[in-house]
């Protein structure tokens, strides 16, 4: 399931430039996935909702 690395890899780079900005939080990340990507958008968005999660990420209220 590559969807998992497509969700962890925008959130380490969002993360990296939170830190290097001395910023808290973002508020909002985009991910575009073109139809020739092979990807399941519903398994991309359970794989980012997990991987949001797992590096301690909220979804906006």
């Amino acid at each position: 399931m590559h969807e998992a690395s497509i969700a962890l890899s925008p959130i380490d780079v969002a993360s990296e430039v939170l830190r290097e900005h001395g910023a808290a939080r973002a508020s909002a990340l985009t991910v575009r996935a073109g139809q020739w990507s092979s990807v399941v958008p519903e398994a991309l968005t359970a794989a980012f909702r997990r991987a949001r999660r797992g590096r301690g990420w909220r979804a906006r209220a």
